[in-house]
C-alpha cells in the first residue's frame, strides 16, 4: 500500500491505494479487511468491510474505498486499520497494513469562562 496513513473527516469517504511493487505477468489476487482500532464498526464509526484486490497483468494500482460514518458526538479523532492478507502470488512484505484516522466534525458547544464573585 502507498500511504503509511489516510487521513478522513467523518461522513467523508477515505481511498487507500495498493500498488504492487513491479508490473507481473499473472493474475496477483490480495485480500483486504477493516479492523477495530479505537474506531468501532458496530458502534457506527466506519462500514467494515472486507474484499479482494485481482490486480491483471501489468496492472500495477488498485483502490480500497473506506467509508468512515458522520456522528453527532463530541469525541476525540479515532482510527481503524486495513489489512492485507492471502496473498500467493506476491510476497507482503512489511506494508501489509495501514491506519485510517477518522477526524472528528462535531464541535464542542460548551465553554467554561472564569467568572469573579
Amino acid at each position: 500500500m502507498t500511504a503509511t496513513r489516510v487521513t478522513s473527516t467523518e461522513g467523508e469517504l477515505a481511498a487507500i491505494t495498493v500498488t504492487l511493487s513491479a508490473p507481473s505477468t499473472q493474475t496477483v489476487t490480495v485480500d483486504y479487511a477493516t479492523k477495530d482500532g479505537s474506531a468501532k464498526s458496530i458502534n457506527g464509526d466506519y462500514v467494515a468491510t472486507t474484499g479482494s484486490l485481482t490486480f491483471a497483468p501489468s496492472e500495477t494500482s488498485q483502490t480500497i474505498i473506506l467509508e468512515p460514518l458522520d456522528d453527532t458526538a463530541v469525541e476525540q479523532n479515532e482510527t481503524f486499520l486495513v489489512q492485507l492478507s492471502k496473498s500467493g502470488e506476491c510476497d507482503l512484505g512489511d506494508s501489509h497494513q495501514r491506519t485510517v484516522i477518522i477526524l472528528d466534525d462535531t464541535q464542542q458547544c460548551v465553554a467554561l469562562r472564569r467568572t469573579t464573585t
